[in-house]
């Protein structure tokens, strides 16, 4: 099986993210046992959930240079007996003052096997960060393709559209922009995926003020019935009001329905 292109450049990408938060110092100044960690850590980041087709850590004999018992500089591919070029070397010069980032495929020896990676020790972490100066990394954000592109915004003026008529309203107006602005940041902030469940989350509150949902009060509880599709909700006085069930038509339905 090997190292692809693609499992090495993530290996390299890690390790730069890593050095870049301040963990990669000590190996550089010639640190040898914080090379090693450097290397365990980047391997278990890329691997957390320990799945022998991924990286590994790299176990050493006692005869070898080791940290631990562990390579001072490379991890392992995958854990495959059989797969003898597995091994790739993070860390150029380790144990050595200007060691660099590495990222070198090479054969494994027979001794040496893949070992589940763990997370470090918060003693290991602190030893590696220990008098580092980490740089400041700007935020990353997802491209616009990965948030929906246009279509993802689309989604929500058709939903929209949809219910504005079904209110006899001639068409969106400026109070709508509040609604595509709670829909829109709830999904591109993560906190509801995909965009459908966003204006799921947040369509009743726009039914609401549009006068599509129907308020039944009661003597210990209120009824809201959506005037779409006809689905209702019952709720205590005083609780917090559930979404709706609405029928799976009532996002779509014709109002000649």
């Amino acid at each position: 099986m090997s190292v692809s292109q693609a499992q090495l450049d993530r290996a390299i990408a890690q390790a730069r993210v890593r050095e870049s938060h301040g963990y990669f110092d000590r190996v550089r100044a010639g640190d040898q046992r914080a090379a090693s960690l450097f290397v365990r850590l980047v391997a278990h980041d890329l691997n957390p959930h320990g799945f022998t087709s991924e990286y590994g850590w790299l176990s050493k004999t006692p005869g070898e240079t080791n940290v631990d018992g562990y390579a001072e500089d490379a991890i392992c591919g995958n854990a495959d007996s059989t797969d003898w070029a597995n091994v790739v070397d993070l860390v150029n010069g380790a144990g050595a003052s200007g060691a660099s980032i590495g990222g070198s495929v090479k054969q494994r020896r027979f001794e040496n096997r893949w070992v589940t990676p763990q997370p470090l020790s918060d003693a290991d972490l602190a030893y590696l960060l220990e008098g580092s100066h980490p740089v400041p990394q700007p935020p990353q954000y997802p491209s616009y393709e990965e948030l929906g592109g246009d279509e993802g915004g689309k989604k929500i003026t058709r939903v929209l559209e949809h219910d504005y008529r079904w209110a006899m309203r001639p068409g969106l107006d400026g109070e709508c922009g509040a609604w595509m602005r709670r829909t829109d940041y709830d999904f591109l902030a993560g906190l509801v995926k995909p965009v459908e469940a966003s204006i799921v989350k947040h369509r009743d509150e726009w039914l609401y003020e549009l006068g599509l949902i129907r308020v039944e009060h009661g003597m210990m509880a209120n009824g809201y019935i959506c005037k779409i599709c006809g689905a209702s909700v019952g709720v205590e006085k005083g609780k917090p009001i559930p979404l709706i069930p609405h029928a799976g038509d009532c996002m779509t339905k014709p109002i000649t329905a």
